[in-house]
C-alpha cells in the first residue's frame, strides 16, 4: 500500500508517517494489539492524534471489517473506551486529592479533534514549513 500525502508529516524537516498511519501499519502487519494500544494511548495522551482520527486512519488503511475487529480491543487496552474513561472520572471524583489533579474536562479532547492543533497535521509539503519551524 502506498503512502498518501495525508499519511506524512514533517518533523524537524524529516518526513515521517502520521501516528494514525503508523498505528494502522502496525495492525496491518500483525503486531500484538496490546503493543498497538500502547502506541495509540501514548499518541492520544500526548496530543499527537485523537481517537476519531485514528479510527478513520484504520478504516482507510485496513477497511471496515478489519477495523471493526481490532478497534474495540485497541480502545479497551489503551483505557480510552467509554467505560474506562467513566471509571477514570469516577476515581478522580472520589479521590481525596482531586483538587490537585487535572480537571476531568481534560479527557474530552482525547475523544474528539477539538483538542488538537490542526496546524501540525498538514501533510508534508502543504503548509510551507515543518513542525519545528512552526513551533519556533
Amino acid at each position: 500500500m502506498t503512502l498518501e500525502p495525508q499519511d506524512v508529516r514533517l518533523i524537524d524537516g524529516m518526513p515521517t508517517t502520521t501516528p494514525e498511519r503508523t498505528i494502522a501499519d502496525l495492525v496491518r502487519s500483525g503486531h500484538d494489539l496490546s503493543h498497538v494500544a500502547g502506541v495509540f494511548g501514548d499518541a492520544v495522551r500526548t496530543g499527537q492524534t485523537t481517537t476519531e482520527r485514528t479510527r478513520q486512519g484504520l478504516l482507510r488503511v485496513l477497511g471496515e471489517s478489519r477495523t471493526q475487529t481490532a478497534w474495540p480491543t485497541i480502545l479497551r487496552t489503551a483505557e480510552l473506551d467509554p467505560t474506562s474513561i467513566v471509571e477514570h472520572l469516577r476515581r478522580w471524583a472520589n479521590s481525596p486529592a482531586q483538587g490537585e489533579t487535572a480537571d476531568p474536562s481534560a479527557w474530552l479532547p482525547l475523544l474528539t479533534d477539538a483538542g488538537t492543533d490542526s496546524s501540525t497535521d498538514s501533510p508534508a509539503g502543504t503548509s510551507g514549513q515543518d513542525e519545528s519551524a512552526a513551533s519556533a
